[in-house]
C-alpha cells in the first residue's frame, strides 16, 4: 500500500488533461462523513475506447497518505472496462478535503498519458462536543515570529509551524467557542504601513483557511487591530518582524505551546512499535534494536503482509534531504532484519511515511505503528513530496532625482534595506544579478544633451559605484544589467501653453535597482498567455476597471512574469481624440492625466496582490492626440476609438 502526500491547495488539476482513458464521472463527492466511521469508498469506471490498443497502468499516485487506491488489475484491454476503488481515511482529518489521484498509463507501445481523478467531502469530528467536566489545567500559546524580506513576501506562510499554532488554537475554540489573534509589527520603515496591511490580509486568510480545514467556521476566529511600531532590533535582511499571538493565552517566554487538560481530547489509542524522542538525529542501530521483531513476525504470519506507518518529525533547521536519507536507511535496515528472520520479500512489506517532515519543536520524534491494511494488492509506488520554501523576490530600491546632478542616497533607510538583503543573500547563494532601470524625461537638459545619453550615463555611474561597493564588502563581483529608458511627454516650446510643468517631467528622472534571480525558483505557476490591455473611454473617464475580466487576465500575466523573471517590461500609450474637452487643458495633457491615473490604479492593484510595482519597467510612453478633426456634425461615437489607454508587454511587440 503506497501513497503520495502533498499540500492540497498547491495544485489545481485538470480532470481530462492528457488522458486517453474514457471516464464518465472523474469527480466523486462523499458529502458529510463521520470521522469515527472509518474508511469511505468511491468507485471509478475506466474504459479503454480503442479497437486494438491495450492501455497499461504504469503507476497510480495519490496526493495524500490518507487516500488509497485498490486494484489488482493494471491492464485495460481494447473496448473493455475496469473498476478502480478509492478509499479515504478520515481519521484525524477533520473538515473539508479534496484529494487527487494521478493515473499514469502507456497506450500501445510507447504512448504515455495521464488521467486525474478527484474525491472530496467534509469530515465531521468525533470529539466535537467535549465532556462537560473537561477543563484546561494549563494552556499557554507560544507566539509565532516571522521576518518577511519585503512587504510583499509571503514565503513564510508555507512553514509547518503555522499548522502547530493553529492546532493549539483549536483547544481554545473547543472550550471557549472562539479565539482571538493579535498582531505586532516591528517596521524598519514606518512609511510601509499600508503595504503591510495588505500582507496581513494574506496572513489572516491563511489562519482562517487552516481552521476551516479542521472543521471550524470563520466565526470562531477574531482578529485584534494590528499594532505597529518602529525599532531596529530586527535582522538586517528583513523588512519587519511580524508577531502573531493569542490575545488571551499568549506567553512570550515559550518556544512551544503548553496544553494540559483534565480530560484531554485523545486520538485513537495506538500501539507504537517505536516511539522515540531525542534532541539529536535518531540512531539507526538503536532504533532497530528496540523493535520487537517477534511481534512483527506474528503480524506477517497472520496477515501475509506487514503494513507499517512511520512518522519522523525533525526540527525546522534540519535538512529535508538528511531526513529522507535516514528514512531510506531505516527502511533498508528493517527489511534486512526481517529478511534474515522470516524471509520476507518486497511485496510483503509496505511502509507509509508522513510527508510533513518538520515541526516547530527542537526534538527529533520517530514513531512507528501498524497500519491496518485496506486492500490486498495494488500497483502504487510511494513518492514523497517534501515541503519547500521558495525564496521571495528581494527588496528593490527606487531613487527619485530632484536635480539632474543628484546622486542616489546610500545612507537612506530604503537603500540600506535593499543593500543589506542583497549582500546577505548573495553571500549564501550567488545566483542573483542586479537590473538597473535608468530613466530620464524629455525635459531639456542644456547644451542639446541627448536624452538617452543622459539615462545611459547616469545608469553607468550607478553601476560602477555599486560594483565597487559590492567588491569592497564581499570581495566578489556581481552581474549588473542596465536598461535605459526615456519616458513622459515630449518636449517642445509650446509645452508652456498646454499645462505641462517641470514636475510632470521630473517624475521620470529616477533610478530603480532590481535584484533578480538567475536560476529558476521552481514556482508552481501555470503560464499565462501574453496579451496587451486596452480600454476605450468617453468624456467621463474613470481610469481602468480592475474588476473586468480583460484587466484581470492582463494583470495575471504581469504577476506571472514578475514572479518568474523578477520584472516585466511594458510600453504604454495614452491617446485622445480632437474633441475639445476643457478650455484650460490641452487634449495632450488630458491624455497624460489619463495615463497617470491608469498607472496608479495598476500599481495599487499589484500592491494589493503583494507584487512590487517597482518591478514593472516602462520601456516607452506614448502620449498622442489623433483622429479626425472635430465637428459638431460628426457623431461623438466616431471619436471614441481614438480615446484609449493601452498597456503592451514589450515581448508582445517583439513577437
Amino acid at each position: 500500500m503506497i501513497k503520495l502526500s502533498f499540500i492540497s491547495f498547491s495544485f489545481v488539476w485538470s480532470i481530462f488533461s492528457f488522458s486517453q482513458i474514457r471516464i464518465a464521472h472523474p469527480v466523486y463527492e462523499f458529502g458529510d462523513i463521520f470521522e469515527e466511521n472509518g474508511f469511505v469508498y468511491a468507485q471509478f469506471e475506466l474504459e479503454n475506447p480503442y479497437l486494438k490498443d491495450t492501455i497499461f497502468i504504469s503507476s497510480i499516485l495519490t496526493t495524500c497518505g490518507c487516500t488509497i487506491v485498490e486494484t489488482k488489475d493494471s491492464i485495460i484491454f481494447p473496448r473493455n472496462k475496469m473498476m478502480l476503488k478509492v478509499a479515504y481515511d478520515p481519521n484525524g482529518r477533520v473538515g473539508r478535503f479534496h484529494k487527487s489521484i494521478q493515473i499514469n498509463t502507456i497506450t500501445g507501445v510507447d504512448e504515455v498519458n495521464k488521467l486525474f481523478l478527484k474525491v472530496g467531502g467534509n469530515v465531521i469530528p468525533k470529539n466535537k462536543v467535549l465532556d462537560k467536566n473537561a477543563q484546561l489545567i494549563n494552556f499557554e500559546v507560544a507566539p509565532m515570529y516571522f521576518y518577511p524580506v519585503t512587504e510583499y513576501d509571503t514565503s513564510f506562510l508555507d512553514f509547518n509551524f503555522i499548522k502547530d499554532f493553529v492546532n493549539t488554537l483549536t483547544y481554545e475554540i473547543d472550550f471557549y467557542q472562539f479565539t482571538k489573534i493579535g498582531f505586532e509589527i516591528n517596521l524598519r520603515d514606518s512609511s510601509k504601513i499600508n503595504e503591510f496591511d495588505y500582507l496581513l490580509r494574506f496572513v489572516k486568510y491563511k489562519l482562517i483557511r487552516e481552521l476551516n480545514k479542521r472543521g471550524y467556521p470563520n466565526s470562531s476566529l477574531f482578529f485584534n487591530e494590528p499594532v505597529y511600531y518602529t525599532a531596529n532590533a530586527i535582522p538586517k535582511w528583513a523588512s519587519a518582524e511580524l508577531k502573531v499571538f493569542s490575545i488571551a493565552f499568549n506567553n512570550n517566554r515559550l518556544n512551544e505551546s503548553n496544553v494540559k487538560m483534565t480530560d484531554p481530547l485523545k486520538e485513537d489509542e495506538l500501539f507504537f512499535i517505536l516511539n522515540e524522542n531525542s534532541s539529536s538525529p535518531v540512531n539507526l542501530n538503536s532504533l532497530i534494536q528496540k523493535i520487537d521483531f517477534n511481534f512483527l513476525s506474528n503480524i506477517l504470519l497472520k496477515d501475509s503482509i506487514l503494513s507499517l506507518q512511520v512518522d519522523y518529525k525533525v526540527p525546522e533547521s534540519f535538512s529535508a534531504k538528511k531526513q529522507q536519507k535516514i528514512i531510506k536507511a531505516f527502511k533498508k535496515e528493517l527489511f534486512k532484519e526481517l529478511e534474515a528472520l522470516v524471509g520476507i520479500d518486497d511485496a510483503e512489506l509496505k511502509i507509509v511515511f508522513d510527508n510533513e517532515y518538520s515541526h516547530s519543536s527542537s526534538q527529533h520524534k520517530f514513531k512507528m505503528w501498524e497500519l491496518e491494511e485496506v486492500g490486498s494488492q495494488n500497483i502504487i509506488s510511494y513518492q514523497p513530496e517534501e515541503e519547500s520554501i521558495i525564496s521571495p523576490l528581494l527588496p528593490s530600491y527606487k531613487h527619485q532625482f530632484l536635480d539632474l546632478n543628484e546622486k542616489i542616497d546610500e545612507n537612506s533607510l530604503q537603500f540600506q534595506q535593499f543593500w543589506n538583503t542583497l549582500i546577505s543573500y548573495t553571500k549564501s547563494s550567488n545566483n542573483v544579478k542586479l537590473v538597473i532601470e535608468s530613466s530620464t524625461s524629455h525635459f531639456p537638459k542644456g547644451d542639446n544633451a541627448d536624452d538617452i545619453y543622459t539615462a545611459r550615463q547616469r545608469g553607468t555611474e550607478v553601476k560602477v559605484s555599486l560594483e565597487k561597493k559590492y567588491y569592497e564588502e564581499t570581495g566578489d563581483s556581481i552581474v549588473i544589467e542596465i536598461i535605459n529608458v526615456v519616458l513622459g511627454p515630449k518636449w517642445s516650446e509650446k509645452m508652456k501653453y498646454v499645462k505641462f510643468s517641470q514636475s510632470d517631467y521630473f517624475q521620470y528622472e529616477y533610478i530603480k535597482l532590481l535584484p533578480v534571480f538567475t536560476k529558476d525558483r521552481k514556482l508552481n505557476l501555470s503560464p499565462v498567455p501574453t496579451r496587451p490591455y486596452m480600454v476605450n473611454y468617453d468624456y467621463y473617464f474613470k481610469a481602468i476597471d480592475t474588476n473586468s475580466f480583460v484587466f484581470k487576465r492582463f494583470a495575471s500575466y504581469l504577476i506571472y512574469e514578475i514572479q518568474k523573471n523578477g520584472y516585466i517590461r511594458i510600453t504604454t500609450e495614452s491617446s485622445n481624440s480632437k474633441i475639445p474637452f476643457e478650455k484650460d487643458k490641452s487634449n495632450e495633457y488630458i491624455a497624460y492625466e489619463h495615463l497617470l491615473e491608469s498607472k496608479k490604479v495598476l500599481n495599487d492593484y499589484l500592491k494589493k496582490h503583494l507584487i512590487d510595482p517597482n518591478r514593472l519597467i516602462l520601456d516607452k510612453e506614448n502620449i498622442i492626440v489623433q483622429g479626425i478633426p472635430y465637428s459638431k456634425k460628426t457623431p461623438i461615437v466616431r471619436y471614441k476609438k481614438y480615446q484609449y489607454v493601452r498597456f503592451i508587454p514589450s515581448r508582445y511587440l517583439t513577437n
